[in-house]
């Protein structure tokens, strides 16, 4: 028992010093720690983490001994190589498995991994490219998987096959199903090769490391398919062991010349963003003419880049043909779309976008507030407390200047008979409120003094009048209109919807889409319903600001009005397939163009077109919203509607004076007694004074 304890701890004390004894590593165990560490520390991205993936235990030559490196366990290997790794590094490594992958992940790291070493070696029954494909599929799952970061694929054992097959065959599966670019492929070449049964053999000696990459973009003919693959530098295998040309094993692989290689798109005919227009050329074909923004902004990425644009024809822009189009991304039919797509979080799943260089807001427009009657606005010139004082200080001052002629008079001072009745004081009094000359002056000094005090008085309030009674006359405002979204829900107000816009409000915000308890009446497009509502001011609809903005800009006072809060704020961009590597290229053009102000130049561009061919009538503009302009639309004409209510006043004087005067007729001849004739009596003296 005792003997056979012995043997145990013997043999784990074995085990053990074998991990850690680099001398019992061979010579090319060795160097390849060796040129694993200069690679990990010289290329790779400084301070961020590594993962290390190696095959299943139990997949591949795990369970068997490695004849190539000479030790019992390929975990020998990988444990120097980590050690070599942490002891030249500060930064995180992570080590993965197909075993430690399978479990359940209920965290993972919130960040992209920046860097990949996968180990991988043929097996009983799986090649290495095999066991390359079952660690890439694992991490793929991961969240912090990144195909835009550096990857160094080690093939850990002597192959058969001629390496360069091999590196291009690794490269291809990891482009073509995984979309990975910045690749190294580290395969050993051997030399003085016998004839095996078995894929390595121990009497194969290692001459080199060769280190394999690609570029893609390099011709109009290889573009972005892996067509060959470069050999960019080689770890020699003499000494301590070096790189031969020792260059950068990571360098830019997209340049800013595609040398004409085409590229697919996926534009939707959005107005006024992307446009397509036929004609015929010279020889009789038929072409398409692509315009808009979006359009003429891609062509200048396209002009910058040397791209062949191939547009791929879409049939319309509703939100189920735009799901299909972000399925061709992923299937990859088609490597760009563009064309009024918005930044939206059901997509980012799926694609990528570039920087948004367009902005839109999605929002309500109502009927703008109608003009305030002009009788009801006059009359609001002052306040009702107002008005009543007015008349209070008036038939005040009346009473004042009556009592006051009549006492005058009666302690003998000589005051004008125009303020001894209340008659002709209200009559004088009037004719000093309404702005008119009085019959007479008062005489007495009391009488005057307050005369001219009220005259200043009513010349006062008689300016501030006037001075608000020709502004309202001009323009006596608006009526409030809707602001907030329950002022509009409460409304009796229609809304008329497209479409797609509909589907898009749905589908994107259903909380908010649901509350939408207005009567519905569907409209055949955009411009249609603009041109109603500015017409008729009766119904709502939804609209994006940005589309909305260029049809009315040719309008010189749009009479169209908006909620205070817009329903979402929407960022178009150009989107590619989930992990393109022309996203950062594009990135960088687009950047240019914002700070340049070429977009923004394009967009007056657009408008100034658009404003030339409303004022041509150009049968292409239907319905045209120059229609709304109209000539005298930028001063204010005064006519004898504006007077209506001075009319009214004369009116209803004249009115009142003609009944006072059929009253005063009617009553001298009722009332009043007629004087006798004396006719006899006056020839009388007539005959007497002769």
């Amino acid at each position: 028992m005792l003997m056979l304890l012995t043997l145990v701890v013997f043999g784990v004390l074995k085990f053990v010093l074998a991990l850690r004894d680099n001398s019992l590593l061979t010579g090319d165990q060795r160097h390849m720690v060796s040129c694993l560490g200069s690679i990990t520390t010289k290329h790779f991205t400084e301070g961020h983490a590594i993962l290390v993936s190696f095959p299943e235990e139990g997949r591949g030559i795990s369970q068997r001994k490695l004849k190539l490196f000479g030790t019992d366990s390929h975990v020998s290997l990988l444990y120097h190589i980590l050690q070599a790794m942490h002891q030249d590094m500060l930064w995180q490594i992570t080590t993965a498995s197909l075993r430690s992958m399978s479990l359940v992940i209920t965290h993972d790291d919130f960040w992209k991994m920046d860097n990949y070493v996968i180990f991988t070696w043929s097996g009983e029954q799986d090649s290495a490219i095999d066991n390359l494909v079952y660690q890439v599929d694992e991490l793929k799952r991961r969240i912090s998987w990144n195909n835009r970061a550096k990857f160094l694929v080690v093939v850990a054992e002597n192959l058969r096959d001629e390496v360069g097959h091999v590196a291009f065959n690794i490269m291809k599966e990891l482009w073509d199903v995984y979309r990975v670019l910045n690749v190294v492929v580290l395969i050993p070449q051997t030399r003085h090769l016998a004839v095996v049964t078995a894929t390595t053999d121990q009497n194969t000696t290692t001459s080199s490391f060769d280190l394999y990459t690609w570029f893609p973009y390099q011709s109009e003919v290889k573009c972005a398919k892996v067509d060959d693959v470069v050999l960019i530098d080689r770890w020699i295998v003499e000494g301590e062991g070096h790189l031969l040309r020792n260059v950068y094993l990571f360098p830019t692989k997209i340049r800013n010349n595609f040398h004409g290689c085409p590229l697919r798109i996926s534009a939707f005919d959005v107005h006024p963003l992307f446009l397509k227009k036929n004609y015929t050329d010279e020889e009789n074909t038929t072409k398409y003419k692509y315009y808009g923004l979006e359009a003429d902004c891609f062509k200048l990425i396209s002009e910058t880049l040397n791209i062949t644009p191939i547009y791929t024809p879409v049939s319309s822009s509703g939100v189920e043909d735009r799901v299909n189009i972000v399925g061709d991304l992923v299937n990859g039919d088609t490597d760009v779309t563009f064309g009024a797509f918005p930044l939206h979080e059901l997509v980012y799943p799926y694609a990528d976008p570039t920087v948004s260089y367009i902005e839109s807001y999605m929002n309500w427009y109502v009927p703008c507030g109608k003009p305030v009657p002009r009788m009801e606005k006059i009359a609001q010139i002052f306040k009702a407390s107002v008005w009543l004082m007015l008349g209070l200080i008036f038939f005040l001052s009346v009473i004042v200047i009556w009592l006051g002629a009549k006492r005058a008079h009666n302690y003998g001072s000589t005051e004008s008979p125009s303020y001894m009745t209340i008659c002709n004081s209200i009559q004088n009094m009037w004719a000093i409120f309404i702005g008119l000359a009085a019959r007479d002056m008062p005489r007495t000094d009391k009488l005057r003094s307050y005369f001219g005090l009220f005259v200043w008085y009513c010349f006062i309030v008689s300016t501030l009048f006037q001075t608000y009674f020709t502004s309202f006359l001009v323009d006596p405002g608006v009526q409030e209109r809707i602001r907030t979204l329950d002022e509009l829900f409460q409304s009796n107000l229609v809304y008329r919807y497209e479409l797609e816009n509909d589907i898009y409000l749905k589908v994107s915000f259903p909380n908010y889409y649901s509350k939408i308890n207005l009567e519905r009446q569907e409209c055949e497009s955009t411009q249609h319903c603009l041109y109603d509502l500015m017409r008729e001011q009766t119904f709502t609809m939804i609209g994006h600001s940005f589309s909305v903005d260029y049809i009315i800009s040719i309008i010189t006072n749009p009479e169209l009005c908006i909620l205070d809060d817009s329903i979402y704020k929407l960022n178009f961009a150009m989107h590619f397939v989930k992990g393109s590597h022309l996203v950062d290229m594009f990135n960088v053009i687009i950047h240019g163009l914002l700070q340049g102000g070429l977009i923004g130049k394009l967009r007056n561009d657009m408008m100034t077109n658009y404003k030339f061919l409303c004022a041509s009538n150009h049968p292409d503009i239907f319905p045209n919203f120059a229609d709304f302009n109209h000539d005298g639309g930028d001063y204010f004409v005064f006519s004898l509607s504006h007077l209506q209510l001075a009319f009214y006043a004369i009116g209803v004087g004249s009115f009142v004076g003609f009944v006072v005067l059929v009253g005063e007729i009617l009553h001298y001849k009722l009332f009043e007694k007629k004087p006798p004739i004396l006719t006899h009596k006056l020839e009388i003296r007539h005959r007497g004074m002769f």
